[in-house]
């Protein structure tokens, strides 16, 4: 019996954009570093780690994910990584110790197939 394949998420559907443009999703990744983005970013963490206990999460993560998200080129991500992390860090309502989840017992592999923006996992 081959592998099992099953949808991970729709991109678009997932984050609420239309069509996934370049501008949709630098203002997604602008939108995690605001106090109303702290759910947006833990569906991101959660799609970013397919579902498996991330440790904490929003106010101590987001400001190094949206640096590595919106900064290519080393010298600025470094440089963003310097700076004051915006208001989500300063939060204090996002939990920051994981839930248990148990891991995968065979390893898991993330596709991204060229029917658009649908991510799919092989378990």
């Amino acid at each position: 019996m081959g592998p099992e394949w099953s949808v991970l998420y729709n991109l678009t559907d997932y984050y609420g954009i239309r069509r996934g443009s370049a501008l949709e999703l630098h203002n997604l990744a602008e939108d995690f570093n605001t106090p109303d983005g702290q759910q947006l970013f833990t569906r991101y963490l959660q799609a970013n780690s397919v579902y498996r206990s991330t440790g904490p999460t929003a106010s101590s993560t987001a400001h190094p994910h949206y640096c590595a998200i919106t900064r290519l080129e080393f010298s600025e991500f470094m440089n963003c990584l310097s700076t004051a992390a915006a208001p989500l860090a300063a939060t204090t309502s996002v939990p920051t110790t994981p839930t248990s989840v148990a891991p995968p017992t065979t390893p898991i592999m993330l596709l991204a197939v060229f029917i658009p923006f649908t991510f799919v996992v092989c378990r």
